[in-house]
């Protein structure tokens, strides 16, 4: 895990992060993009997730919004991570890159549409209300 995060230019994920506005994916493309091909393809998903939150200043992670952690989360998993993701382990990767206002703040129902929306279709046809409620609320 340290030695993947040598390889992240911190430079470059605090030039984009600085900025108040977290709208249209820019701090995970920023992100993504200063990881080499070497480290992307290393990276496990729950190292990816912690790396990218771990990168991002408190204020900027308790002043973004739901559907903005959402959208920069599933931004930064590849075609194939979120096809390859289980329910239980999408369902903790996306808890993990919410940060604890935004969790604390959400309602249920609401957390438990923007989950779903930001899953692959594949990922929803294989997962029943009832199993998909109970993962992601037990995890919250």
């Amino acid at each position: 895990m340290s030695a993947l995060r040598k390889e992240v230019s911190v430079v470059e994920i605090t030039k984009t992060l600085s900025q108040p506005s977290l709208h249209g994916g820019e701090a995970v493309e920023a992100f993504t993009s200063s990881m080499g091909p070497a480290t992307t393809a290393l990276t496990g998903h729950g190292e990816g997730v912690e790396m990218f939150t771990s990168s991002m200043g408190p204020a900027i992670t308790s002043d973004a919004g739901l559907g903005d952690a959402v959208e920069m989360f599933t931004s930064s998993m590849s075609p194939a991570a979120v096809a390859e993701a289980g329910t239980g382990d999408a369902v903790e990767m996306f808890t993990s890159s919410m940060g604890p206002a935004t969790a604390a703040t959400t309602k249920t129902g609401d957390a438990v549409g923007s989950f779903t929306s930001s899953m692959a279709p594949t990922l929803v046809a294989d997962t029943t209300d009832g199993d998909g409620c109970e993962i992601f609320t037990s995890s919250m």
